[in-house]
């Protein structure tokens, strides 16, 4: 009877080995899953911040365009309506000396 008690003893250790090394290696491949897993979801985090800096550089890219043709126009607005204020007086002052010329010349 403690023959087979020990032999039933030493089966039930062997089996409890058995266990433990399966457990372990059942917890090895859950943590390298989870690992595996963790990475991947950073990476799809990571690509989704790319993307999502990506679209706002482009629109700053494209407002700074605007802003910057917007600039340009108006620039080139105020140099010709100065050309033109310009080109009015010179045309005023003709004008005006014509005027005068014209005026001498029927009083003489």
């Amino acid at each position: 009877l403690a023959s087979e008690m020990s032999t039933a003893l030493a089966a039930a250790h062997g089996d409890k080995g058995e266990a433990m090394q399966a457990l372990e290696a059942s917890l090895r491949a859950t943590a390298a899953a989870d690992k595996e897993s963790a990475l991947a979801v950073a990476a799809a985090e990571m690509e989704a911040a790319l993307e999502e800096q990506r679209a706002t550089l482009s629109m700053q890219a494209e407002e700074a365009h605007a802003a910057a043709m917007a600039s340009m126009r108006a620039a080139a607005q105020a140099e010709l309506e100065s050309a033109l204020a310009g080109a009015d007086e010179k045309a005023r002052l003709t004008v005006n000396n014509l005027h005068e010329e014209l005026s001498e010349k029927s009083s003489a």
